[in-house]
Formats: structure tokens, sequence, C-alpha cells
């Protein structure tokens, strides 16, 4: 488990951008290799471990595999089942992924965030209702230490409505780390990556992926990126 010093600077993205590094479990028999690079990556400087199971979430036993991993996590962890539809390979439905994620949530411990696509959470009231279960926020009844971070991507380029997905995450009351992800056609797009930063009034993450978006990633502290 995290020791509560790695959980409180977690906690508090003002103390300056953290590290992450993802780290993909696609099978159950990969959880102890990924446990120890884990353990690697922190020792060389990450604060935060992603654990990304969206091949593990569809195995018979992935919960228990996927609650391993939290709780052997070297440093507090997001946990993302990523859907097929944003880059990720969960090919279920998302009515099992969110049942999982609750599970996930409301586990003892509990990962420090779980990662969930604003698309998928806009879909259904249902969807929504089931995804606040297994997170924090003000209406929660719950003593869940686990915070949503919602995310959006776009392989394809600068999506047109990229203010108003940023402006959805901001305004939704349950979405404590907002992060927007997109192919970045010229460094043009690292600079829009930072005005979103600047304007944010709440943690988020603005990367751009590809050649071009490097600039995004390497300088995102400077523009107070959650992290990177």
């Amino acid at each position: 488990m995290p020791s509560s010093d790695q959980a409180d600077t977690a906690r508090a993205p003002a103390s300056g951008t953290l590290i992450a590094v993802a780290i993909p479990v696609e099978s159950a028999g990969e959880v102890p290799s990924a446990i120890e690079m884990a353990r690697k990556e922190v020792t060389a400087g990450a604060r935060l471990v992603e654990w990304r199971v969206d091949a593990l979430a569809e195995e018979p036993d992935g919960l228990k595999h996927i609650l391993r991993l939290v709780r052997e996590s070297p440093a507090p962890c997001i946990v993302t089942i990523r859907s097929a539809s944003e880059g990720g390979n969960y090919r279920g439905e998302d009515t099992d992924r969110v049942s999982m994620l609750e599970a996930i949530g409301t586990a003892d411990p509990g990962p420090r965030y779980i990662d969930f696509e604003l698309a998928h959470l806009a879909r259904s009231a249902n969807i929504r209702q089931k995804v606040l279960l297994a997170v924090d926020h003000a209406r929660q009844v719950r003593d869940l230490k686990t915070s949503l971070m919602l995310s959006s991507h776009d392989f394809d380029g600068r999506p047109s409505d990229l203010t108003r997905r940023a402006t959805a995450m901001w305004n939704d009351p349950a979405c404590a780390v907002a992060k927007l992800a997109w192919k970045a056609r010229s460094v043009r797009d690292c600079i829009e990556a930072f005005e979103l930063l600047q304007q944010a009034p709440k943690p988020t993450v603005a990367l751009c992926m590809g050649a071009h978006g490097m600039a995004s990633r390497v300088l995102g502290a400077k523009f107070g990126a959650f992290l990177t």
C-alpha cells in the first residue's frame, strides 16, 4: 500500500505536476512483473501508477487481479479500463465495465482514481449513476477515497468541440481531474493545450499525442498540468 505521504501528494496537485507511468496488464500472468515494473518506475521518480487493465478486465477472475494491482501498487494509482472507441482494448459492455469499476472504487484499499471517458458517462443516466457510486463526490453517502478522472481522446486530430469537452468536465461536480488528449497536427496544438491548462478551474491534464505533441508532455509542468 502507498504511504500516507504518497497519498497526500496525489491529493494535492498544487504541490507540483506529478509524473505518471502507464503500465498495461493484459493477463493475470503479467501481474507480478507489472508490479515489479511499477516499483522500478517509482524508484526512478514516478509519483502515480496508471494500471491499464483493458484486457485483464475481461478475464473471468479479472477483478481479483486488478484489486491485487491496487493493493500492491508502490504509489497512488489510477485504474483505467479503456474502451475500444477511445483507443483501448476493452470490447465488452459498458454495464459490465461500470459494475467492475464500482467494485474497484469501493474496495479497501481502492485506487486514488478511476479513469472514465466523458463520452461514455454522457450516454445514459444509468451509466452515470453507476459510475458515481464508485467515486467520492459531494453527494456520496459512502466513505470512499477514490476520485473520478474524466477523460477524452481523439486519435484523428483536434476535436472540433474541444472547448465544450473541457467545460463539461470542469463543470461536472463529480470530476476531480479532467484529462484531454488529442493527436497534434502541429506544434500549435501544444500551445492550445497550454492555454487550456492555464484557464482550468480544477486539476487538468492536456496532452497532445504524436511527434508534434511532445512539447505538451515535456512542458506540461510549466503550465500547471496535474500530471505528465
